[in-house]
């Protein structure tokens, strides 16, 4: 999981917060799944 700062929508001079992640399922060693997202 990491954080990054991107521009506020309501205010592009101002930064805010964004949480991305990726997760993955494996099987036998090999991803066959994999998913990211953003959280604000």
């Amino acid at each position: 999981m990491f954080r990054r700062d991107v521009p506020d929508p309501h205010d592009p001079a101002r930064l805010r917060p964004v949480w991305w992640y990726d997760s993955y399922r494996l099987r036998d060693g090999l991803i066959v799944e994999h998913w990211d997202s953003a959280l604000e």
